[in-house]
Order: C-alpha cells, then structure tokens, then sequence
C-alpha cells in the first residue's frame, strides 16, 4: 500500500468493524444503500447517484445515465436517474442532491472497440440492468450489456476505475472532456494530451453549468494513469478525429486508447488524479492519495474511512427498514461540501488568486440555504472535526470575495437561492463549542453582510434587499421577488447574531440584531392569518389576490402556509401574533390535519411539504410549546410516509443531504433550532443510540416502553424530567443519558399517503 501524509481529517474517518448483527458496535456500511435517492418523479427525486466518493471528497466517481428513448434533463441533477437503462459514461464530479444539474466534469466510458460513433456520447451509451449493478461507500460495480465489466472507487482527490473486458473485443477507453450535466452548460475549451510510452493523459476542461456559469466557471485539471502501455490512439476536437494524434484542443474535444494485446479476462485499471489549479497537481495528488497504489487498496483504504465516520453514531434495534434508512441517511449527509485544496494546501480562492495553506483544507460546494436547517447542527454533533473545516472554509469565502455566501460552489459565488444562511451556521458553531478556526473574523464577516455594507467591486450582492430591511424593518415587495421569505430569513439570521454578539460581550450589536430578529412580525396579515409581502408605503397586497396554498412572488419555493412556520427560534413571538399558545397549536394541528389527503404526487405539496426546506421544522414546533407528545405522532408519520428503502425513498432533493441529517437527528429523538443551543424533542425510532461528541463524551439515548407504537409520554436527562421538550446543548455533553419514556399504544396517524416502501 503506497504511503503518504493524511489530511487530518481522513484520520480522523478511519477504522474498521465487521458485518452487523443487533448488538451495538455493529458494521454499519452493510446497511448503507446508495441507491436510495436515486430514483422518484419531479419534485420528489432525491437527485442523488450511487457511485463511488470518499467522506466530503473532492471526487464523486459515478455513471451518468440516460434513457434509450429519451432524456428528461430534470430528473438527472445527479448524473444518475434509476429509471434509466443506459450508461453515457462516467464523470468523476457530481453533487449530491441538488436541485439544478451541475458538474459531469471528465467523462470515461470503456468500450468493446473503437469507432468514430464514440466520439458522440449517445452513440457509446451502453445499456445495463439493476440485477448487475452493485453499490456500497467508496464502490460501485456494473456489467454492462456488453459484457464489460465496469467498476469504480475514490479516495479524497483521486477515483481508479477497474474493467474487465469480455472475450472477442478490442478493449477500448474513452475520454470526453465536453461532458457535463445540464444543457445550459457553456461551451468552453479544453485540451488532452496522450503520452503512448508512459500510458498517461493529462489536461484540463472547463466547468461552465446551471450554477458555475454565474461565476465564469472554474478550471478541473486531470492526470489519468492507464496501468499498460496503449496499442492504438487518437483525438476527436470540433467534428473532426484523427487516429494515431496525442494531443488535442478545442470546445468539443476528446480521444481514446485501444489495448488490443490485454489478455482476456485481465483487468484493466485507470487511476484519476483530479485538480483544480493544475496538472502537475493532479498528478501530486495521485502520488499523495493514501491507498491509491491499485483498485484493492483504494477501495479498502475508503471503506475504511467510511465506517470510521459511520461508527461515531451507533445504535440498536430497529427494523432492517428502519436501519437501512438510517445508515443511508447518515452516509448521504457526509457527501458534501466537497474538498477544494490539493494535497499540499493548494486551491484557487474566492479573489481568483492561488493560496497554500497546508494542514487547512479548503471546502466548497455548500448548499447552506438547505444545509443549515439540519446538515450542519448534525455535523456539529458527531462530526465537529469536519464541521470545524467548513466554518474555516466560509470565513476564507468571506475574506476573499468580500461576503459570506449563500451557495458557494468551487471557488465562486452562484448568487442563488436568498437569506443569510452562514451566519446561522457560524454562530450555532460557536455557540455550540467549536473552536479551532477564526471565529473573530467569521463574526466580524456575518456583521458587516447584516448592515448592508459595501463592499465595492465584490461579485456578490451580500443580503439582496438589505437597504429596504433595514429602513422598513422588512424587504419591501418593490425591493426584491421573496420579499417574506427574504425577511424571514434575515430574522432568523439575526437572531442567531444577537446570541452570538451577546456572547462575544457585545452587548449594543446583541441588543439591535435582537430586535431585527423580530421584523418578520410586521408582515404578518391580522385579516387573513399569515405572513404577506407589503410595499414601500406599508400597504398588504389586494386580500382577494391572496391564496395561502400558491405559491406567489412574496415567498420561495413554498407557500404562505409552509412559511408560517419559520421563526422556530421565537415561537413566543409567533404564538403572540395568532392569539396565544392554544390558538398556535391549533393551526398548527389544522396544518397538519390537512396534509393528510394530499396524495404523493410528483407535484409539491399545499399544506406540509417535506420535500423542500421552509416547513421542515414544523412538527417540532410543538416540542418548542412545550408538547412534544402533541408533535410525536406526525413525526412518526413523516418517517413513514416520506422516507423508503427504496429509489424513491427521499421526498425530493436531497440538497446536500438536508433531508437525509432531517431523518437521521429524528431517529435519535433529536432536532435543532438552527442558529441556536437549543434541541427539540420527539420519539426516536431506536431502542438505544450512542454517540460520539466533540468533548470526547458520549451522549447515551435510551428508551423504556414501545419506541415504535408508544405513546411518547415523558423525557428524563441524567434520571430528572426534562421540563418541556427541549434540551441545550451544553447539557448534553459530558456523558449525558437521554431517556424517552413511551406509555399506551398510540393510534398511528392514517390517511392518503401510505407508508413508503
């Protein structure tokens, strides 16, 4: 096995057990499906691909497919569509359930021979079967129609694809650098080089898609390793080839090796090294790559990684079903941010220039509209070291670029989605005890995007609206399209500052986000209950232009009725302006109860809607009022309805695993109030968890009666009732017990949707 210095986080993702039987400490990868979230119709994919990536890797080795008949560029964000039935090839950058196709950057496909068709990729598509599909963290396999077999593994910043040709062909590899995901993605060049006597190709291709191009894109630099000495050799640019050419450039280019002297039945493996600021970097990184000497290694190398990072949560019980999902989701939650830097501290930043920090890796690729809500309180929970490289990483974003991000993506701002979604990231980091990066400047960043400073010749508009925010104490409905869920956001944000301010001793810049954190109460509509957009002069919209179930120019991606909801960090606050606790939590149940009927559709739901992320912490609003007994049942029926073993098995996109962390908090009892110390209470599906915490203590989850049909009839924290439904943070370290006591048999909740497969 090749040695090399590890990156201190892949030490810390590193161990082994053994195939899992109930007891605690059990195997956990056996239960990971990378399938799950694969498949599903519309809004409710999951946009997720089932190849082969090490934990928040930069590489995410994996087949991108299509159908024989046609191609529906929506369902494909991830590559991957399970409903597909040919593979185009394999691209070695993908992201894990976003809702807009990006990357397929470097496309390899091995063929049974060459012929000039290959150079277009539905010409080389091959077909396949899910009966020869295999999957599992750091692997996937496939035999192709063809007979080739095709498999795949990854470590940080290198992938190794291993074929077996079958007998009677002409072993052939094809390389297409104008691939990538999304039909707006850019046209730009790239160029190849084939060295026949050292059998290597190296180059570089530009990365232009649906997000990147917002930023000019970025260049992926690659060092390909062919393991043997080619026989035959050519290059394809702008509709014209030439056999036996090595070099190539131009916006369409690529080329192939033929091994017509590789013995039938031997394997042939290909090791990829990637870069992004370059070649000689690429191949630095394959020499660096721990366990990159073959496919064997590799594979062993990030399996290993993988079920050190999964241990850190073990639990017991449970059915097959409920620990399939669970694994799964704690797997698809460490898939992103992706790493940025080479193996030497490397990466090209935010300002375009070329920084080395060694023993600071540099991440990007951070869904944090989404993430924040659930992925990243998880991480600070049993993955600080990760979550503590991620809050370095945005506090270098802010730094470079003059802001922090909404949704960086490699080294550039994609201006998408809205709110201020770092700065509640940042402040739950430090208030939750994570230190270990530049918290003063992470602070000193989140308060200058909060007051709309200017900052000049930056790429990025910082708060969209923030000038009418701060005069109006709203975004004004001529300032900005999502003018409610803009200042919804920005009180959440807010909010999370004045606790952060607070604890950094500044008390006046505590006491004024304090009461910026309530601005989303001034759009709220007395006459028809929710929360509307109004103009500059103070005026609502026409009342008999408002529905509560449509979705309109005041909110995003959701509704009056799922933006109800969102200030579950002052739910005095929110109860005060419907009339009082009681008059809260019957809405609250009326919400719910009419979620119901609403079939599962691949449309978004009216009322409840788990597949994106406004009304995600709905059900634990009554554990936030004190009930949590009143909320058990709908969580239950969330998981049950809204969470599979199968391709469908996600609502909708994962969003860099935002729905997967919702799944796997909840099965431990346990959800956060983003931007906050604070934890939610609900009945956990498993008879006892364990897990591992940034203090070095371990947080003991137990239950007494019938987790899975009991009524949630109390919580005890170190043997005392827990008052209310909610826990801080700090009392959970130390080596704390929680115990979820369970009495009669509740009546599960029925209705429409039934329980996913």
């Amino acid at each position: 096995m090749r040695t090399a210095t590890l990156s201190s986080l892949a030490l810390l993702l590193l161990g082994c057990a053994d195939r899992p039987t109930v007891p605690m400490g059990d195997d956990p990868l056996p239960w990971v499906d990378p399938f799950i979230g694969t498949g599903g119709q519309g809004f409710g994919q999951g946009a997720l691909y089932p190849g082969a990536a090490a934990p928040f890797g930069m590489v995410a080795v994996s087949p991108d497919t299509r159908t024989k008949t046609s191609h529906v560029e929506a369902f494909h964000n991830g590559g991957y569509w399970y409903e597909d039935n040919l593979i185009s090839g394999v691209s070695h950058l993908h992201l894990a359930g976003a809702g807009v196709p990006d990357l397929g950057t470097l496309q390899i496909m091995p063929a049974p021979w060459m012929t000039p068709a290959l150079a277009d990729a539905e010409a080389r598509a091959a077909g396949f079967s899910h009966a020869d599909e295999e999957a599992s963290p750091g692997y996937y396999a496939v035999t192709l129609d063809n007979g080739i077999q095709l498999e795949l593994t990854a470590g940080e910043r290198v992938a190794i694809h291993r074929y077996t040709f079958p007998e009677g062909t002409k072993p052939t590899v094809v390389v297409d650098l104008e691939h990538a995901l999304g039909s707006t993605a850019s046209r730009r060049p790239a160029s190849m080089v084939i060295d026949p006597e050292d059998g290597v190709i190296a180059g570089t291709v530009h990365t232009a898609g649906s997000l990147s191009s917002r930023f000019d894109g970025f260049d992926t630099h690659f060092w390909i390793e062919l393991g043997r000495t080619p026989t035959s050799w050519g290059v394809w640019a702008d509709e014209s080839s030439a056999s036996g050419r090595t070099t190539t450039e131009g916006f369409e280019p690529g080329g192939w090796v033929g091994f017509a002297d590789l013995p039938p039945g031997e394997p042939l493996e290909l090791r990829v090294g990637i870069s992004f600021t370059s070649v000689r970097a690429a191949r630095e990184n394959l020499e660096a790559e721990w366990g990159a000497a073959d496919f064997d290694s590799l594979r062993d190398a990030t399996t290993w990684r993988w079920r050190e990072a999964l241990e850190r949560v073990r639990v017991q019980g449970g059915s097959d079903r409920d620990r399939t999902i669970f694994h799964t989701a704690l797997y698809h939650s460490l898939l992103m941010p992706h790493l940025l830097s080479d193996a030497d501290g490397s990466y090209i930043g935010f300002d375009g220039r070329f920084h080395v920090e060694p023993g600071a890796p540099f991440y990007s690729d951070m869904s944090l509209w989404d993430t924040y809500r659930t992925v990243h309180p998880l991480l600070i929970l049993a993955w600080p070291e990760a979550q503590q490289h991620f809050a370095s990483s945005l506090v270098r974003m802010a730094e470079q670029g003059g802001y922090l991000p909404r949704w960086p993506l490699n080294r550039g701002y994609t201006q998408t989605m809205i709110g201020d979604p770092a700065d509640i990231v940042l402040a739950e980091t430090f208030l939750k005890g994570l230190e270990g990066w530049d918290v003063s400047g992470g602070l000193r960043a989140a308060m200058r995007g909060a007051d709309g400073a200017d900052h000049g010749d930056s790429a990025y508009d910082g708060r969209d609206g923030i000038r009418a925010y701060l005069e109006h104490g709203y975004v004004t409905t001529d300032a900005a399209a999502g003018s409610v869920a803009m200042t919804m956001e920005y009180g959440w944000a807010d909010h999370a500052l004045s606790a952060w301010t607070e604890a950094w001793g500044l008390d006046q810049d505590a006491a004024r986000y304090r009461e910026r954190a309530a601005h989303p109460a001034t759009l709220y509509d007395p006459e028809t209950g929710f929360f509307r957009g109004r103009d500059a002069s103070g005026a609502f919209a026409p009342v008999e232009d408002f529905s509560a179930t449509a979705w309109s120019d005041d909110y995003v991606e959701g509704n009056a009725w799922q933006y109800l909801w969102a200030m579950p960090y002052d739910t005095a606050l929110l109860a005060e302006l419907m009339g009082g606790e009681d008059a809260l939590l019957e809405r609250l149940d009326a919400f719910f109860e009419a979620s119901l009927p609403e079939e599962d559709s691949a449309w978004p739901e009216l009322y409840y809607w788990h597949g994106n992320e406004p009304d995600l912490h709905a059900p634990w609003l009554y554990a936030l009022l004190g009930q949590p007994e009143r909320g058990a049942p709908w969580i239950r029926w969330i998981r049950d309805t809204r969470y599979g073993s199968g391709p469908d098995g996600l609502d909708g996109n994962d969003d860099g695993g935002t729905l997967s962390a919702w799944y796997a908090l909840s099965a431990l009892g346990l959800y956060p109030v983003a931007g906050t110390t604070t934890w939610a209470l609900g009945p956990p599906v498993f008879e006892r968890a364990e897990l591992d915490l940034h203090d070095g203590s371990t947080i003991v989850i137990a239950t007494e009666g019938d987790v899975h049909a009991g009524a949630l009839v109390g919580v005890e924290l170190n043997g005392s009732p827990v008052e209310g439904g909610t826990v801080e943070h700090a009392e959970l370290l130390g080596g704390a017990e929680l115990r979820f006591l369970f009495g009669p048999t509740e009546a599960p909740i029925t209705g429409a949707r039934p329980a996913k497969d």
